[in-house]
Parts: structure tokens; sequence; C-alpha cells
């Protein structure tokens, strides 16, 4: 009886361990899931909190919209009330973004501010899945949406997203049009369109991202680099059609303008220029200027096609990214939104630094506590040396981030090992597949 009771007393415990081997998953699940559904509520609930302010970079794009078919589309500012007294801004974009934003003119106000909202975060929600998507090609497109709604709400705290979205900003729509576009996931329904057709849409509505047709070329993808190009003059010829004053005007003279987007000593501007002037104390030499932008143009395109080629798309995507941001004549800090991909790649790459997933969250930390804006005087950034590696912070981590990619190809140049799991994304057919 001892040992029938023995056996049966072994059998309950299985039978337990068996439940409790089954229960955990599931608690894990219904933890996860609860997680993902709080992190997804309060970002919504944030977007619409934001919209119910006044988002002024929104209300620039909507005037714009309002004047793009008229002669004033690049004299007309804002209103000063809704500046607070100050001078009002103007538009800034080719015009081209204007006509994009002309049904959004004939929203009310409000109305038009939770659409875009919404539009930014669903944006915000599909950069980090395609980001997760591209760092690891072999998961499932299930399990990285899931993980990216799981971390929703961390990333939308990231300063450059949650600038973006307070501001009523499009760059977040532009890392989308991207990423999409070289990562070769750009669809209208079930078809895949031609790569080049996002980076010439992106580039017809902010110019920034006609710096990654360089890299098109440089990695020897001239029939996508020939579609990026035709794609942004089809869309700015389009809109010269349309609007040939505005057109007119902005590509003959207000594209040499760059003072026109606002005060370039901004602690936000994040950008050579800047950070120059500030490590200087004034506006830095024009030939100095000159050389080093040259020199961060050509090495950062060069260095972004040896680690495409070499290391994986999507790293060469990031450097040419960071490259753009530090040349460019104005890089606020809401322009970083291309940190998004740049933490997938740390965190998750089979490709990424050793202790990688410690450099993403180094990255993050300082994402989110913002420290740019932490200097006593956000007007010039000036001061010791604490205020001035917290004031260009920002521009700092793009270009410890070049020199660190520089410094890892060579070290695996140096010593190769054979690559046992090749990312799909560096074949076109694959891609495809995937």
């Amino acid at each position: 009886m001892q040992s029938v009771g023995g056996i049966g007393g072994v059998g309950q415990v299985t039978s337990q361990a068996r439940l409790g081997e089954g229960a955990w998953p599931r608690a894990t699940s219904w933890i996860l899931g609860a997680l993902t559904t709080a992190s997804v509520g309060v970002a919504v609930a944030l977007a619409l909190a934001e919209a119910t302010g006044h988002q002024i970079d929104f209300d620039i794009y909507r005037m714009g919209a309002g004047h793009v078919f008229g002669s004033d589309l690049y004299s007309v500012r804002l209103s000063r009330a809704l500046m607070g007294g100050s001078p009002g801004m103007r538009f800034t974009y080719p015009p081209f973004a204007a006509v994009l934003f002309v049904p959004f003119s004939w929203l009310p106000v409000r109305a038009g501010q939770v659409l875009w909202s919404l539009l930014n975060l669903a944006a915000l929600f599909a950069v980090a899945a395609l980001s997760i998507r591209a760092a690891r090609p072999q998961w499932s497109r299930r399990t990285a949406w899931g993980i990216a709604a799981l971390a929703l709400l961390a990333v939308l705290r990231l300063n450059p997203d949650a600038l973006t979205l307070a501001l009523g900003q499009v760059n977040i729509v532009i890392v989308l049009l991207v990423l999409a576009d070289l990562t070769c996931v750009l669809r209208v329904g079930s078809r895949r369109l031609p790569t080049g057709i996002g980076v010439g849409i992106a580039a017809a509505v902010k110019l920034t991202p006609l710096i990654f047709i360089p890299l098109l070329l440089l990695t020897r993808q001239f029939r996508a680099a020939a579609t990026a190009i035709g794609t942004f003059l089809l869309c700015s010829l389009g809109t010269f059609a349309v609007a040939p004053h505005s057109s007119w005007l902005y590509w003959s003279t207000e594209i040499f303008e760059d003072r026109r987007s606002g005060n370039l000593r901004y602690i936000s501007d994040q950008n050579l220029a800047s950070a120059l002037q500030r490590f200087t104390g004034g506006p830095a030499a024009p030939v100095l200027l000159g050389i080093l932008a040259a020199f961060f143009a050509c090495g950062g395109l060069v260095l972004a096609a040896w680690a495409y080629r070499a290391s994986s798309p999507l790293l060469g995507i990031l450097v040419c990214a960071a490259a753009g941001l530090i040349i460019s004549p104005v890089s606020w800090v809401h322009h970083y939104a291309w940190v998004v991909p740049l933490l997938a790649w740390l965190a998750l790459a089979r490709d990424r630094p050793p202790a990688g997933h410690w450099w993403a969250l180094a990255l993050a930390v300082l994402l989110w506590a913002a420290p740019v804006w932490w200097v006593p005087d956000p007007q010039t950034g000036y001061g010791g040396p604490l205020v001035l590696l917290a004031g260009n912070s920002f521009f700092l981590a793009m270009v410890a981030f070049l020199v660190l990619t520089a410094v890892l190809l060579t070290y695996r140049a140096r010593s190769p090992r054979p690559r046992t799991d090749p990312s799909p994304l560096s074949d076109p057919a694959s891609r495809m597949a995937a």
C-alpha cells in the first residue's frame, strides 16, 4: 500500500509539474499581452493628448497647403498670436510637401491634428517593426510586429520621436518611406514597388533623403538609383505644373536660404556647422567647415557602401543616414528619428558590435534623457566642457557611431570569419520572398 501510495504521489507531483509547465507559458503570454496592450494604449493616449495642443509644425504645413497654389508660399508667416507674439515662422519645404498637405487644410485644425498624430504613431509603429525585421530577418512578421507593439511606448518617449509627435513633424514618415524602400518591403496591396520610389518621394518632400541616391550608386544598384531620381523629378516637375510660381521661387531662390529654417545656433540644431560654432564660440571658418563637411559626406558614403556590402544592408543604410544628419545644413533634434532602426541594429542584428545590447541601452538612455536640453542657454549652447558635451550629445553620438563602425569593419576585415547566417536583405530575390 505504501508502494502504491508512493507511486500515486509521484504521479500527482508529475501531473502538477506538467500543469505548471503549461501554466507558465500561458501566464507569460497573459503578462506580455497586458504589457503590450498597455504600451499601445498609453502611446495612443499620448498621441491624442498631443493633438489637443498646438502642433506648430503641422500648422505650418497646413499654412503651406493653403498658399502653395498662390504667389506667397515662402513669404507668408504663421500668425504672431500662434507664435506667442514672436515673428511668425515660414514654410521651408519643397512645394511638393505643401501639395501633400492640402487634404489636411480642408479639415478643422483639431481634427487634422488628431488624424496626423495617429498617422505619425502608426508610422512609428511600422518603423519599429521594419527595423526589427531588418535586424533579424529570420524572425516572422508576427514576432517583429509583436515586439514593436510591446516597445511602442518606450520608442515613443525617445526625445526625437516625442518631439516629432509634439510638433506635428514629418520625420517619422520620411524614415518609414526610406527604410521600407531600401529593405524592399514598400508595397501597394500585394505588389512590391521598385526600389527607389520611396527614396524619391521622401526627397521630394524633404531634400535630405537625396543622400541615399549616392549610396545606391556606390552599391551598384543603378536601377534603384535611376528610379529614385526619376521619382524625385516626377514629383517635383508635377508640382511645377500645378504650382509654377511656388516651384520656381523655391528652386531658384529659397533652396539656398538655409537660415529660413530659424535660428541655427539653437541647441536643437545637432549638425556639424552648429556644433563647430558651439565648440569654437563663433561661426566656423568657411574653409574649415567645407573641408569637414566634404570629409563626412565622402567618408560617410564610402563607409556606408562598405558596411552595406561587408556587413549588412541595414548597417549601410544607418551609416548613410548618420552622415546625412551630420552634414545637413539643418538637423534639429526631431530629425534624429533614425535612431529607432539604429537601436534595433545595436540590440538585435547579427553584425552588431560586441555587447551591442549594452550600446543600445546606453543610446536609449541618452535619447530618453536628452541632455541637449540641459544647457543653461539653449539659444547658443556655449559653456564649459560638460555643457559642450551635453549640448552636442546627439551630434557626437552620430560621429561616434561612424567612428566605431569604421573600427568594427576594419577589425572584421583583418580577422574575417565565415558568415553562417547571411542576411536575406542582401539578396533582392530573398528580400522579395521575405
